[in-house]
């Protein structure tokens, strides 16, 4: 039987050993995973993706650190990309592993700057990476985690048209119902501004809401809105005409 002191002492190695993992993980060369790691985005999102630096990450769970990624859209859709992205992480379902596989079980994205766009026929740019996890039963190759955004910008475009509104300092996330229904939740905090707007804010808005693909053309979309209040005044200049 192992004494209180070796017992001690085997711990102490142990944490020793996961912390200086932790400390130099980031720093090992990570290229030789870049392929894999945008095939596997690629196929998650369902469009075009490039990767500035890639690194380990132990924080959390295992996975990636990526900087200056470029999510391309749908080119039918918009020319501009669907995100520009300082800095993402990803984290790997480990499970995947044993089946020989890669998958990612979240996908974290700092300070984007995201493009939601509507094509002239009435489809979103996002409903294709939504639909592509519907059904799937287990997690794939060709299916979307949980992903979050974390003090984003997310703009609005319509066909050629870009929205003058947008959300700043947006925190999002987005996860499919554990029921088997294939629905997506969404929980969100973001503020909504103008571009031709110098004011400071016009307040906070939150919200919860439900997406279900396979529910019409579209989808099926319920939410519910909460907004800070403000001074009447600035929440009639949110909503003014566009300066000429």
């Amino acid at each position: 039987m192992l004494s209180k002191r070796t017992i001690v002492r085997i711990c102490l190695a142990l944490a020793a050993v996961a912390l200086l993992a932790l400390v130099l993980v980031p720093y090992l060369p990570a290229e030789r995973f870049r392929g894999r790691v945008e095939q596997v985005l690629e196929r998650t999102l369902q469009r075009d993706v490039k990767i500035g630096e890639l690194r380990f990450s132990l924080w959390g769970r295992p996975g990636f650190t990526l900087s200056e990624v470029v999510i391309a859209d749908l080119p039918e859709i918009s020319a501009e990309p669907f995100a520009y992205v300082g800095e993402a992480r990803v984290g790997i379902a480990l499970a995947s592993l044993w089946r020989g596989e890669m998958t990612f079980s979240r996908i974290t994205l700092s300070q984007p700057s995201v493009n939601v766009a509507q094509s002239t026929s009435g489809e979103w740019n996002f409903e294709q990476m939504l639909r592509s996890g519907v059904g799937a039963g287990k997690r794939t190759e060709g299916a979307l985690p949980e992903l979050r955004v974390r003090d984003g910008r997310i703009n609005f475009r319509s066909g050629l048209k870009k929205s003058i509104y947008y959300f700043r300092s947006a925190d999002l996330q987005l996860s499919q119902e554990g029921r088997g229904t294939g629905a997506w939740l969404l929980e969100f905090r973001a503020e909504p501004a103008r571009t031709d707007s110098f004011a400071p804010r016009f307040g906070t808005v939150r919200g919860r809401g439900r997406w279900l693909p396979a529910a019409g053309r579209n989808g099926e979309f319920e939410v519910d809105l909460e907004m800070e209040r403000s001074p009447l005044a600035e929440v009639a200049s949110l909503f003014r005409a566009p300066s000429a």
